[in-house]
């Protein structure tokens, strides 16, 4: 098999049925190459589930080489353009999401130029919605895969178009182009049992070495309807305790991180302990942690308990998005602030080592400037040192974008879709508040947090915010402000320039003590009040 510079790939095809490798390949299977684009760190999934649910086929194992290329989406389109030519698909699946799909309409239309016969189907979130739009502004692109679940889609368009000769219009999920300048889009196949779905890891070909953080999804589906969402389907679909079991036992020994991509897994009440138990179980003995995200609602006791007994094992994103009540009915978010809040301070006092984010989003229908920073005092102060404030991204598909120009919400037509202005919030708050989001992750350094909030001795009870505000502004004064317009919108971009730029760091460190001696002289007039 032809080796991919600069991309990972499965070198041979494993048989998810019972693990074997199959004969070699002939020359006379029909390529097909799926493509994913992601960080250099993450080992790509969607390829794996495509391929091992059509293996379950002994036709198309016999009849197709399915190939799997994960590249990542800040390398050099052209590289990755020659990498897929030299392996000569007849047909191309890619999977698009809001960071990659710039470059995969150029990578498509590059490849396409050059090897005009091959098929290119693109599918994911970035695609699924607009797939008219897609295949009207992307000549090169054949067919737009549109259902939400891309199986059966992938299944049906190599047996029954490929193999069978069946026309498109019996693919279903699948949009096309009719010939006569129009569009037609497929009726969704029916959702697959997810009992049914080969094993994504275990027993199959080993993580690449390179990659240090697996995506894994152990349900499919969302019970709630928040309108800032492109989740889509409303019913809970999970795989059995013992399948997870299989998967984290694969996982826990060859990467650094499980990225679970589940809406929440906190959801069951019943089934949540048991699955953070089980990773547990599964990485005893290693370094591995399991990433997840999960509205703080549901931390239950027996969650915290399990949690609190192994804190170093989880990496969690906690949902909030903001604590003003009315903006949370507007967008449809369930959240009792007091049980969370509650939740919250248990679970500081039971593991305060844990690796929590408290997520908030800007840009929010009815919330304005103050009510972002009155919601990013109340995350600092519950988890100090764990505030992620993102803009709010006006998703193709979600109901926030269908109702955005009712709504009078501004956001940027190109990916990532990100907020620019709404009735509530003009543009120049909206970069207050991005500003203040990208100053925020500076917390994460306990030596700058502890200065910020005033240190033990201080006199006087500070606001979490103003003390952020105020450290801020001492910077900027001082000639050292550690982000510009740019940054302020990428706030992991500005923590890595920042940890980069040693001299900057000295400066900074040293500046952030001068402002600490201040603060401990003049409490009142430095940090102001709560």
């Amino acid at each position: 098999m032809d080796k991919f510079p600069g991309a990972s790939y499965n070198d041979s095809v494993i048989i998810p049925v019972n693990g074997r490798r199959a004969p070699a390949l002939e020359r006379s299977k029909i390529c097909v190459l799926l493509i994913e684009l992601t960080n250099t760190f993450y080992a790509g999934v969607i390829g794996r589930c495509l391929r091992n649910w059509a293996y379950q086929d002994k036709e198309l194992r016999d009849h197709f080489e399915i190939k799997i290329a994960v590249f990542n989406y800040k390398d050099q389109e052209d590289a990755a353009v020659e990498a897929i030519l030299r392996s000569r698909p007849a047909i191309i699946g890619i999977s698009c999401y809001i960071w990659s799909i710039s470059r995969i309409r150029r990578i498509a239309s590059k490849v396409k130029e050059r090897l005009p016969t091959v098929k290119i189907v693109l599918g994911g979130p970035e695609v699924m919605h607009e797939p008219r739009k897609t295949l009207v502004e992307n000549p090169a692109v054949d067919w737009v895969a549109c259902a939400e679940e891309g199986e059966e889609v992938f299944r049906w368009l190599l047996r029954g178009h490929v193999l069978e000769k069946r026309p498109v219009d019996e693919v279903p999920g699948l949009a096309w182009r009719d010939g006569e300048g129009g569009v037609r889009v497929n009726p969704a196949p029916k959702f697959i049992d997810m009992e049914t779905v080969p094993l994504v890891y275990a027993g199959q070909e080993p993580v690449e070495a390179t990659r240090k953080i697996a995506v894994l999804e152990l349900s499919r589906g969302c019970p709630f309807t928040c309108t800032f969402c492109d989740w889509g389907d409303r019913q809970m679909r999970q795989i059995s305790l013992s399948r997870i079991e299989a998967e984290f036992s694969a996982l826990a020994r060859q990467v650094e991180r499980v990225a679970l991509a589940d809406a929440d897994i906190l959801t069951n009440r019943k089934k949540g302990p048991g699955i953070l138990r089980a990773f547990v179980k599964a990485a005893r003995g290693t370094e591995c942690r399991l990433g997840f995200n999960t509205n703080p609602t549901f931390l239950s006791p027996e969650i915290i308990d399990v949690i609190a007994e192994s804190p170093s094992r989880f990496l969690i994103g906690m949902g909030v998005q903001t604590i003003n009540q009315e903006v949370l009915k507007r967008i449809e978010r369930p959240l009792r602030l007091e049980r969370v809040e509650a939740n919250l301070r248990e679970l500081r006092r039971r593991a305060p080592d844990l690796l929590c984010r408290i997520q908030m989003i800007i840009g929010l229908p009815g919330d304005d400037f103050e009510g972002v920073r009155s919601s990013m005092d109340w995350a600092l102060r519950v988890w100090p040192e764990g505030l992620l404030a993102f803009p709010l991204l006006v998703l193709p598909g979600s109901p926030l974008h269908k109702e955005a120009q009712g709504r009078g919400l501004r956001y940027s037509p190109l990916p990532m879709y990100q907020i620019e202005e709404t009735p509530d919030m003009s543009r120049d708050d909206i970069a207050r508040a991005f500003e203040l989001a990208a100053y925020s992750r500076f917390m994460s350094f306990p030596s700058y947090r502890d200065a910020v909030l005033g240190g033990s001795d201080a006199k006087t009870p500070l606001s979490a915010i103003a003390s952020l505000e105020r450290w801020m502004n001492f910077l900027k004064k001082n000639g050292h402000p550690l982000i510009d317009e740019e940054t302020a919108r990428h706030p992991m971009q500005a923590i890595e320039r920042f940890v980069e730029n040693k001299s900057l760091v000295a400066a900074t460190t040293y500046l952030t003590a001068k402002f600490a001696s201040t603060a401990r002289e003049n409490p009142c007039g430095l940090m102001g009040q709560r």
